[in-house]
């Protein structure tokens, strides 16, 4: 989005780990360019994708599937962890006696 408004961007990148791979890279953006990008916006000079926006119908449905996505991950990992220990240990006392 921010280059669609023209607003310039240094990336930093972040502290390397060797093979354990390298921390969070960040971006700043040029404060002046900002606020010209956000009186564009504002003003329906830069077109933001319908997709981006949750006010319209196809930015509703893209943050429902993407928070669905989110939850179900989180319940099958969580499942996982849960259900792995309780199988165990069910399995010991039913089966193993």
């Amino acid at each position: 989005m921010a280059h669609l408004a023209g607003v310039r961007d240094h990336m930093v990148p972040g502290p390397t780990y060797g093979t354990y791979g390298g921390g969070q890279s960040y971006s700043y953006y040029h404060p002046e360019d900002v606020l010209q990008a956000v009186a564009a916006i504002a003003d329906g000079r830069v077109e933001v994708e319908p997709i981006w926006r949750t006010d319209t119908p196809e930015g509703r449905q893209a943050e429902y599937w993407s928070r669905l996505r989110l939850r179900l991950t989180i319940i099958m990992v969580t499942a996982g962890f849960v259900g792995l220990p309780l199988a165990l240990v069910l399995y010991d006392v039913f089966v193993r006696k």
